[in-house]
């Protein structure tokens, strides 16, 4: 429905979904990771947004 941005956004949409319910099964089985967790989303989360920005103009030409 989104096109090309709904490819951006959907990864990082049904991670913050779904985090939650992964998270509560992990830790019932003591499993849960929560600083490998923090940093790994905040990097592909980073390297998600630096490559947003580096291909920016090419990325406007197919949201219009």
């Amino acid at each position: 429905l989104a096109g090309t941005f709904g490819v951006i956004l959907v990864p990082l949409a049904l991670h913050l979904l779904l985090s939650p319910l992964r998270i509560y099964l992990l830790r019932r089985h003591e499993g849960w990771d929560a600083v490998g967790d923090i940093v790994l989303t905040t990097a592909g989360c980073a390297v998600t947004g630096l490559a947003c920005w580096w291909h920016w103009d090419r990325i406007a030409l197919l949201i219009v």
